[in-house]
């Protein structure tokens, strides 16, 4: 919800028990507080007290330094997701709290129309100085690939309709991206979006012809092809 006049906001239909409420303005560090939430009563009254946020910029660049200011951020906080959106509007909202660590990654496609184009830049963990101004500096690179066909074990012929789930294991920054889930074509070839530098779980789902999948070490960018991946039966 939005807080209206004087920063009064209501919640409705919350169930009994513990809840934690997330908030954000700009010029103010993001907060969480821990509410609870009794079976008794219609409302709850309780002040939450923002601290003035200290100016934090970010900095995306691309080859020779070059800047890329409409870049997108995401920043992460203990599994929260803080901000997600252009570099710019980060900047401009300094809503990061002081002393606060976070994990923080850009990506940028020079090309939209081409999703192979994507640039990615390694995921940092970055420490709001505990005061005064902080500068964040991301450097975009290469995306990471994965294809490859899945075929039945069974005449060893490609198999469309399958799907396949690509999920983290480890990165070289510790914050896992979220699990992919993409579909075979009708020649059973499919290939991921870009990804970051990693280690991943590839698997193939299929309700008649059962699971099966490989685990994928991509160290640098470009297209990494997995070959075959068969179906049991």
């Amino acid at each position: 919800v939005v807080a209206g006049e004087r920063g009064l906001s209501k919640l409705k239909g919350l169930s009994q028990g513990m809840a934690e409420v997330f908030i954000q303005h700009p010029g103010y560090q993001e907060q969480s507080f821990s509410l609870l939430i009794p079976g008794d009563k219609i409302g709850i009254r309780k002040p939450f007290l923002l601290k003035p946020s200290e100016e934090s910029n970010v900095t995306v660049t691309l080859g020779d330094n070059l800047s890329i200011p409409n870049a997108s951020i995401r920043v992460t906080r203990s599994g929260q997701l803080i901000f997600e959106g252009p570099a710019e509007e980060l900047n401009q909202s300094n809503i990061l709290a002081s002393g606060v660590t976070y994990n923080i990654s850009a990506h940028w496609n020079p090309d939209p129309k081409n999703p192979d184009s994507l640039l990615h830049s390694p995921k940092i963990r970055w420490t709001m100085p505990a005061s005064g101004p902080g500068e964040i500096k991301l450097s975009l690179t290469d995306s990471c690939f994965i294809k490859g066909v899945v075929q039945t074990a069974q005449g060893w012929q490609p198999f469309g309709g399958t799907s396949i789930q690509v999920s983290p294991i480890e990165t070289p920054e510790g914050d896992l991206p979220e699990t992919i889930t993409l579909w075979c074509n009708s020649m059973g070839r499919f290939k991921t979006p870009g990804l970051p530098l990693g280690k991943y779980a590839v698997t193939a789902y299929h309700p008649r012809f059962g699971v099966h999948g490989k685990i994928i070490h991509l160290t640098e960018p470009g297209e990494f092809t997995v070959g075959f991946i068969t179906l049991p039966e």
